[in-house]
């Protein structure tokens, strides 16, 4: 069976057991989903979570203890060239701070971002050999992605603060990529090994400009990110200045923005060149208590 309809299929067969399984008591399911995008390389992406959300302490009136939860449900990844599904575990054991763990299939497919394989992770990788390779070279395959993540929320009066760290865990599928070749993995837009460790930092400080973070709201902040993959050597820092905000609670899925303008100073091909990036979350209750 190919490899796309194999994770088609497994997605299809887990979301049917999710939903037919009797809701936890005091349980919420909820759909989040966040659209993805960026230039230099252009990208697009739609991230979904499904999962069932049950508080932790739905009678402490405790700060740092309101909204803590635990969920666990589907997470899936699709774009015009992949289909990436999974599943996933996430906690809110105190008010600042986020634990996930989530494992996925990695499936890509199309004329868009397909895998393309390298003679060895520290080949050649520049926009004019991306371009090539995807022309004549692209693949239909996939492979395996885990990861942990790990964020730090704090808001001091109208300073605001974010810390992520996240460790992922790829391995592209042996029939297509050798144990000592490499490949593009797209979704991250970065040089791999076969089997290989990817560490990112991601931190923003910035101020509230107004309203309340549970309602409507408008943060401007200055952001830093930084990517290395272990094995490949693969490292990329982007510095900017990123916009977040929510214009309307009661609009349709509640919906929250964002805006990376910076420039990539540290880059194995393309430092010094500008990023442009952005997202846009929407958030639903579907069954339980809101």
């Amino acid at each position: 069976m190919r490899g796309w309809l194999r994770g088609v299929l497994t997605g299809v067969i887990t979301l049917a057991v999710l939903l037919a399984l009797p809701a936890p008591a005091t349980a919420d399911l909820r759909l989040l989903t966040a659209a993805r995008w960026r230039i230099n390389r252009p990208g697009l992406g739609f991230f979904n979570d499904l999962g069932w959300r049950r508080g932790l302490y739905p009678k402490n009136d405790s700060l740092i203890l309101q909204g803590c939860f635990v969920e666990g449900g589907l997470v899936a990844q699709v774009s015009p060239a992949s289909l990436h599904p999974g599943v996933y575990v996430q906690a809110v054991p105190v008010a600042p701070i986020l634990l996930r763990a989530s494992i996925q299939r990695l499936e890509f497919f199309g004329n868009f971002g397909m895998l393309m394989t390298f003679d060895s992770p520290q080949a050649d990788w520049s926009p004019p050999e991306l371009h090539e390779r995807q022309q004549k070279d692209g693949q239909l395959s996939g492979g395996w992605y885990g990861e942990l993540r790990a964020q730090l929320r704090l808001k001091v009066k109208r300073v605001v603060t974010l810390h992520e760290q996240r460790v992922g865990w790829f391995r592209a599928d042996l029939d297509v990529v050798g144990a000592d070749q490499g490949w593009y993995e797209p979704i991250n837009d970065l040089l791999m090994a076969q089997t290989d460790w990817l560490h990112t930092m991601k931190t923003t400080v910035g101020a509230l400009a107004f309203g309340d973070l549970n309602h409507e709201f408008l943060v401007v902040a200055l952001h830093w990110e930084r990517y290395k993959v272990r094995e490949a050597g693969t490292l990329r820092h982007i510095a900017g200045l990123v916009g977040l905000g929510r214009p309307r609670m009661d609009w349709w899925g509640a919906p929250s923005f964002g805006l990376l303008l910076g420039l990539m100073p540290v880059d194995d091909h393309r430092a010094g060149y500008p990023y442009v990036g952005g997202f846009a979350n929407f958030s639903f209750s579907l069954a339980g208590d809101p």
